[in-house]
């Protein structure tokens, strides 16, 4: 006799009727009750434990309302309401099979499922590369089990679904897809399977005995699909492969099996645009995530099309939901009733957002927060309080910080950790090293986050956070300049998410000790990265903290306030900060302090031309380092000083200190410090006029050495000078890309004195071109952005700016010269770099027009 009742059936009889009602003999039960009302009456009078009849009536009292009703309105925890509506489920169909059994003579019911599932409405997007690989493996004759392991809302079972149906015609007995999340009892599973191959339940044997002997001799597929809450029946599926030598178990699960034979197959989140710049509609919609947005978001607005306004909402909506499939086609459904714009900003609290899925999915798939929770609910205590700990890291960690940080939360982290990752809720990462880091998507990141806020764990977990990283930033400052600094710089920006995190939380408790420690630490990695603005914020937060004051401390917030000033320009700014932190030191007698205030100090005073001054206090520093024994800081003095004299027009001597510093940063490996090292001395030779093969290969090392560093703030120095190497070459093309990009990357940085210097870099490219007019106009330009923003020229840029003046005014009228010098000068800074792009780009109709030589002539004033 076959049951009326699965658990499938009764969650539809309480939480979706009108789909029961299609079939026969579900509508025929309804109405023999009395219709759906009486029905549920007749629900209330079975004999049901107390705490499950109130859960019955609240689902009955709240037709089709969301888990957070249910659960809010039982005061129960989201973990403890899931787990109470599977017993009154899995209750629900004991006494109604008890109630009404079917007689022989009734037809089959659709509990045995010998088909795949309805394709769905829409055809599954992306996944091409994924179902090659797929079936390539199915392919393999030793490979007869395998699982694809993922999150949830990665598409596991959408994707097995549509593999089983490309891989149906290889197996001559035919497919079948059993769905297994609905399943209490893990005991039923192998009676389910059995049930739907079509076999009957025998006395004599077991339902592995049974499924052997029928699955011995066919060659079968078999899905089984949401095995993570059944793992306990694992070990029938390894006994299962080897019984059916001919069959193939295709398994979807949050977690790995880890069993003999199975092969494993992790299902990413769909690709998503990276975030590094504008993109067309085409380039966009190359990203699988893009594809399926469009796609499901044109499901509600047939005329929908990607533009190019609506682009970078688009790319950014898909990287906020990590490219998962469920989120991106929750999104869809909310982008037809609100802007795209409206969307976005909203997504912070993505779990209240995306709650409208389609009522014929299971409840744990209607909502990204239900997909969650069940995996959550599946984890041991231990990996539970682990997850909820973990939400106090950004981005990712690694172990010694998990053992640091989460140890009072979960006993045996490692272990923890290890049934996270298998639970397809952590990912394990390797480094650029031999080392490993741990991740999670930002979609859990986020759930995690909001389980931590609840935790009573809480406070201390991130008083442990903020100490731990602040510890780390000190120690890995102090091996900024060592040999292994590439590796260093590299270590610091993989956990500066955790330490901006850390940051702005010791901003919210009010503590300013704490957060001016970590912009002492972090000022160097600030510079070395171009992270200009971003440190100078950070900093001018830490000052507003309304907390007690260390001196020391803030003596090393105003040294790093100092340097980052300097390299946006910011002179006045950069001696203000650089002397009292001098002062602060002094006062505290700490002389590595002082050497590296008055190194600041000088490099500023030298800039605004204030060279005695400048020698004076780099004099001083370098006192002071030889005291201390600092070999490294000696050679960067020594650089500083060959600078000092290289801007007097001494380079004899500035050559002498170069060549000392570059052999005093190969000798310690200091590859910051050598680059720009490097890149001053090619421009001393430069500047003389001494260009050679040997010149250009150090510009070369120079400027390879800071990309490898990643440093913006040195690349677009090294861009400068070689586009006005190839302006001297004669070689347009190239001086204008160079030009271009060291402006743009200055105005990233905020360079404000670097952006100024390539403007009239542009204007001597101009000249090069014998466009006379627009010399004029950036040269006026700026002059006038100068006194705006109190950034005076060096003596080599004033030099530079002289000749390329003389050069072009002579071939202007001097009353359209004395116009065109002003024409520009009312515009702000990041409008001037913005023309003066235009003003200088070459036009080969333009430069045909002048014979052979005229542009060399020009270069050396010859007119």
């Amino acid at each position: 006799m076959t049951p009326l009742w699965h658990p499938d059936i009764v969650q539809k009889l309480l939480f979706a009727p009108h789909l029961l009602l299609s079939a026969a003999p579900w509508r025929q039960w309804v109405e023999a009750h009395g219709g759906i009302g009486r029905a549920y009456h007749f629900l209330q009078g079975l004999p049901l434990k107390e705490s499950l009849r109130e859960v019955l009536a609240v689902i009955i009292a709240h037709p089709g309302a969301s888990v957070t009703v249910y659960h809010t309105q039982l005061g129960l925890e989201r973990s403890a309401y899931h787990y109470r509506r599977k017993q009154l489920i899995a209750t629900l169909t004991d006494l109604l099979n008890s109630e009404a059994p079917l007689a022989q003579g009734e037809p089959q019911l659709p509990a045995r499922r010998t088909a795949l599932p309805r394709p769905a409405a829409l055809a599954l997007i992306g996944r091409e590369a994924e179902l090659r690989e797929l079936i390539e493996l199915a392919q393999q004759p030793h490979i007869r089990l395998i699982t694809l392991l993922g999150a949830g809302g990665t598409g596991k079972t959408r994707l097995a679904i549509q593999l089983a149906q490309l891989l149906a015609p290889q197996y001559t007995d035919g497919h079948v897809f059993i769905p297994l999340g609905d399943i209490t009892d893990p005991d039923l599973v192998p009676s389910t399977v059995a049930r739907h191959l079509g076999l009957k339940d025998a006395a004599d044997r077991s339902a592995l005995d049974t499924l052997g002997a029928h699955l011995a001799d066919r060659q079968m597929l078999i899905v089984l699909d949401n095995f993570e809450h059944v793992l306990g029946q694992a070990c029938l599926l390894a006994q299962l492969a080897d019984l059916a030598r001919s069959c193939t178990l295709l398994v979807t699960s949050r977690r790995a099996l880890n069993i003999y034979g199975e092969q494993r197959y992790y299902v990413p989140p769909l690709a998503v645009p990276p975030d590094d710049g504008p993109i067309s509609p085409a380039a966009a919609m190359r990203y699988d995530a893009v594809r399926l947005f469009a796609a499901r978001v044109r499901q509600f607005q047939p005329h929908w099309e990607l533009a190019p306004a609506t682009v970078p909402l688009v790319a950014a909506i898909c990287r906020q939901l990590d490219g998962l499939p469920l989120a991106l086609e929750l999104a869809a459904a909310r982008a037809a009733g609100m802007p795209l714009a409206t969307l976005r900003a909203r997504l912070g609290a993505r779990f209240q957002m995306l709650t409208n899925g389609p009522v014929d999915l299971p409840e744990r798939q209607r909502t990204l927060l239900a997909t969650l929770d069940w995996s959550y609910d599946l984890l041991p205590a231990d990996a539970q309080a682990l997850l909820a700990a973990l939400g106090v890291f950004v981005s990712g960690w690694d172990l010694d910080a998990a053992e640091a940080i989460c140890a009072g939360a979960a006993g045996q982290i490692l272990d923890a950790l290890d049934v996270l990752v298998q639970s397809s809720m952590v990912v394990l990462r390797p480094t650029s090293g031999d080392g490993e880091r741990f991740q999670m998507l930002e979609t859990i990141r986020a759930y995690a986050a909001e389980l931590l806020q609840a935790s009573p764990d809480h406070a201390p977990l991130r008083e442990r956070h903020a100490s731990y990283y602040l510890a780390l930033a000190e120690r890995l400052e102090g091996q900024i300049n060592g040999p292994d600094q590439l590796g260093t710089l590299e270590q610091i920006a993989a956990d500066y998410p955790n330490m901006r995190a850390a940051l702005q939380w010791a901003l919210d408790h009010g503590r300013r000790v704490l957060a001016e420690r970590f912009c002492g630490a972090l000022g160097r990695f600030w510079l070395m990265r171009g992270m200009l603005h971003e440190g100078r914020m950070w900093v001018g937060l830490a000052w507003q903290c309304q907390g007690p004051c260390e001196p020391l401390s803030h003596a090393k917030s105003l040294w790093a306030a100092a340097i980052l000033a300097y390299d946006q320009g910011d002179e006045a700014q950069s001696i203000s900060f650089s002397q009292q932190a001098l002062e602060l030191y002094r006062a505290g007698g700490d002389q590595a302090g002082m050497a590296m205030s008055l190194m600041a100090m000088g490099a500023v005073v030298m800039m605004r031309g204030e060279y005695e001054r400048a020698a004076e206090a780099l004099t001083e520093a370098l006192a002071l380092y030889r005291q201390l024994g600092d070999t490294r800081n000696i050679g960067a003095t020594l650089h500083n000083l060959g600078a000092t004299a290289g801007e007097q027009g001494d380079f004899a001597q500035a050559e002498i200190y170069y060549a000392e510093c570059l052999r005093i940063h190969r000798q310690s490996n200091d590859a910051w410090s050598l680059a720009h090292g490097l890149i001053n001395y090619a421009m001393s030779q430069h500047h003389q006029g001494m260009v050679t093969a040997a010149t250009r290969a150090i510009f070369a090392e120079g400027l390879g050495l800071m990309r490898q560093l990643k440093d913006t703030y040195g690349i677009a120095r090294a861009y400068f000078q070689l586009g006005l190497l190839a302006c001297d070459d004669g070689q347009f093309d190239q001086s204008y890309a160079y030009l271009r990009d060291s402006l743009q990357l200055q105005q990233q940085i905020g360079d404000k004195r670097g952006m100024i210097n390539s403007i009239e870099g542009l204007a001597r490219l101009c000249m090069a071109q014998g466009r006379f007019v627009s010399v004029a106009r950036l040269l006026g330009l700026a002059l006038a952005l100068r006194g705006a923003v109190g950034v005076p020229a060096s003596p080599v840029m004033r030099r530079m700016a002289c000749k390329t003046r003389l050069g072009s005014r002579q071939h202007v009228a001097p009353q359209l010269w004395d116009q065109a010098w002003g024409e520009l000068q009312h515009l702000s800074l990041d409008q001037g770099a913005a023309l003066a792009l235009r003003c200088a780009q070459p036009d080969p109709a333009w430069l045909a027009r002048f014979p052979a030589h005229y542009h060399e002539r020009l270069l050396l004033g010859m007119g």
